[in-house]
């Protein structure tokens, strides 16, 4: 017991403030789990007081962080104090359908204020005290600094296929027991533009809608009756490239940071039988295809990084580059402006190796650039004016949704507006009936509804905006609170207990009354003719909320940044924008609070960054200034 002790606690011996700092932390910790709200909260109180006090123990000899290294993490600590108390404040009982009278933003109070005082110093107590630990350890067996090849060998390629053959079958229940895929309503638009019985949209990218409208022609042409072996081939060619490509990821991580073969296999196991992960594999969404192209260009970029460039002599690389570039950008709309933000980076990278006179970098770099403006300009040339000859469109509704929401909220809360505003959000819906049919988490219903006049956004929308932001700055910051939180809150307790993600997407398969209603004709059956393996193969399964993931991968983003800081090399940082920037696209024009498939990425590289942090971990301070 003594020896616990002394691991865990200072004594006054050795720290005479001793008692009045554990008495800190206490309040701090127990502040934090109280605004965090998460389950079994005195759970991770004595949990998150235990780290810290482990961590004071570790760390209160090391050397002090510098001025910057301070400054740095205490903007951290001050943005995770204020997202907690954020949080804690969002009241949301029907996250679709609720109104004004359901999902608000709590009012905030005196002690809210002085409570993030301290929950930012028991933040940046946690958040500091790892660093310190990062920077000062050794280890003569850090992985993620060592450069490697990774050459796609015959022995290499057999592994990776054997993977996705193991992933395969073990997905492949989910195809017969709902056969032949989970068909939503964003399925049944592209298959209706796909037959001809509504007109050709870029709503849904039509890239995606081409592939559906090939699986069900090309299963017609040999004979099929009608589209559900057509869906069903979507199914199977989307199993095919998701086990691939994840496959890719296990064997690149067991490569890079020497995996035993034990974690090899039960990451495996995880994506092969995670209800949650499997469950995409048969899902018509666009999500899927979009989420494991941008995998593999993480990993592309890593072998960048690793091979210093070298890569860009590789045909097969480039190739590989291209094609998953390409289907990031075709397969939803915001893969684009993803793409423009990883060129930015790299544009902020050559410049700062000109700098530094890097020149072995330079050209490699430069290429890379080359091949991602060639792609993003032959990406416009499709989308511009090949699209606006076959007078294939968007809808502006889809790009302006959050913005759309804010002025509807300043309505339905009668602030201030001029007559000019007044009037032109009444000419896109009576402005009586903002009220009751404005709804704080989702603009879907209000966009749906038969007497909102989309037409009238087309033109001024911006100017009105403005005008409306100018008089109302708190308005619209809590209409953007409540329609985005699910992906950057830590705490919201509907996202910490919430299950639904294919559920929430209504598949007709489930849904009778929907599929009767369908314009396409389609069976829904279950192959396997045993209902109770719904039990054991379900459609919905909890998930670590994206909000989460992205905290630990924006700590991991700050702590390379620090380490990095003011030497030769900010390469590591470039697989990370990818990240980075699908998260600034839900930020800005994500109008549904949370739906965890347009964060999958953030959850499915998780592997990536605990496996990173580890690393870090046993990496020594001065051993990674001379590597980079």
């Amino acid at each position: 017991m003594d020896s616990l002790f002394q691991s865990l606690f200072i004594t006054n011996r050795e720290d005479k403030y001793a008692i009045i700092k554990y008495l800190l932390i206490f309040v701090e910790t127990y502040l934090i789990s109280k605004y965090l709200q998460w389950p079994f909260a005195f759970i991770w109180q004595i949990v998150l007081l235990l780290i810290s006090c482990l961590l004071y123990k570790k760390s209160y000899k090391l050397e002090k962080n510098n001025k910057i290294e301070t400054t740095i993490l205490l903007i951290v600590a001050v943005i995770g104090a204020i997202n907690i108390l954020i949080g804690s404040h969002i009241h949301v009982e029907n996250r679709v359908s609720g109104t004004l009278k359901n999902n608000y933003v709590l009012p905030f109070y005196f002690i809210d204020f002085i409570s993030v005082i301290f929950m930012t110093s028991g933040l940046y107590r946690l958040i500091s005290q790892t660093y310190k630990l990062i920077r000062n350890n050794d280890s003569k067996n850090a992985t993620h600094l060592i450069t490697y090849e990774f050459n796609l060998t015959k022995k290499s390629i057999k592994n990776i296929l054997f993977y996705a053959l193991i992933l395969f079958i073990m997905w492949l229940p989910y195809l017969l027991i709902y056969y032949p895929g989970f068909v939503f309503g964003d399925t049944i638009n592209s298959i209706d533009q796909g037959l001809k019985t509504i007109p050709f949209n870029n709503h849904h990218p039509f890239f995606y809608t081409m592939f559906i409208t090939y699986c069900i022609r090309i299963t017609q042409y040999f004979g099929a009756k009608d589209c559900t072996l057509g869906c069903a081939l979507y199914c199977i060619i989307q199993m095919i490239f998701l086990s691939l490509t994840y496959s890719y990821y296990i064997w690149w991580l067991d490569k890079k940071f020497k995996l035993h073969p034990v974690v090899r296999y039960l990451l495996i196991f995880i994506f092969g039988s995670t209800t949650y992960i499997a469950t995409y594999s048969i899902a018509m969404w666009k999500d899927p295809i979009f989420t494991a192209a941008l995998i593999g260009l993480t990993i592309q970029l890593y072998q960048f990084i690793d091979s210093h460039g070298k890569v860009m002599t590789s045909k097969r690389w480039i190739v590989l580059t291209a094609l998953f570039t390409i289907i990031s950008i075709f397969s939803r709309n915001n893969g684009l402006y993803i793409m423009i933000f990883v060129s930015f980076w790299i544009i902020l990278l050559l410049i700062k190796n000109k700098i530094q006179k890097n020149s072995h970098i330079m050209k490699p770099l430069r290429n890379l650039l080359i091949l991602f403006v060639t792609i993003i300009l032959f990406s416009q040339l499709i989308t511009g004016p090949i699209y606006k000859k076959y007078d294939i469109k968007g809808e502006k509704i889809e790009s302006v949704g959050i913005l759309m929401n804010q002025m509807a909220r300043v309505v339905a809360y009668n602030g201030k507006m001029s007559a000019s505003d007044r009037a032109y959000m009444n000419a896109i819906l009576p402005i009586k009936q903002y009220k009751t049919k404005y709804h704080p988490c989702c603009i879907d219903l209000l966009k749906w509804d038969s007497e909102f006049n989309a037409k009238i956004i087309e033109k001024d929308f911006f100017k009105h905006w403005f005008s409306m932001l100018k008089e109302n700055p708190r308005l619209y910051f809590e209409a953007w609170v409540l329609q985005t939180y699910g992906y950057w809150t830590l705490n919201a307790n509907d996202i910490m207990i919430t299950n639904e993600n294919i559920s929430s997407g209504v598949p007709r398969n489930t849904h009778p009354e929907y599929a009767r209603q369908m314009s396409l004709k389609a069976e829904f059956n279950n192959l396997t003719n045993h209902e109770s393996l719904k039990q054991i193969f379900k459609i919905d399964e909890w998930s670590v909320p994206v909000g989460i993931c992205y905290g630990i991968i924006f700590l991991l983003t700050i702590y390379i940044l620090l380490l990095i800081l003011f030497r030769s090399s900010t390469m590591s940082i470039l697989p990370f924008t990818l990240v980075h920037g699908l998260m600034i696209t839900l930020f800005i024009a994500s109008p549904i609070n949370y739906w965890p498939r347009y964060g999958l990425l953030i959850q499915l590289l998780l592997p990536l960054y605990i496996f990173l942090f580890i690393d870090l971990i046993k990496t020594k301070h001065n051993k990674l200034s001379n590597k980079q």
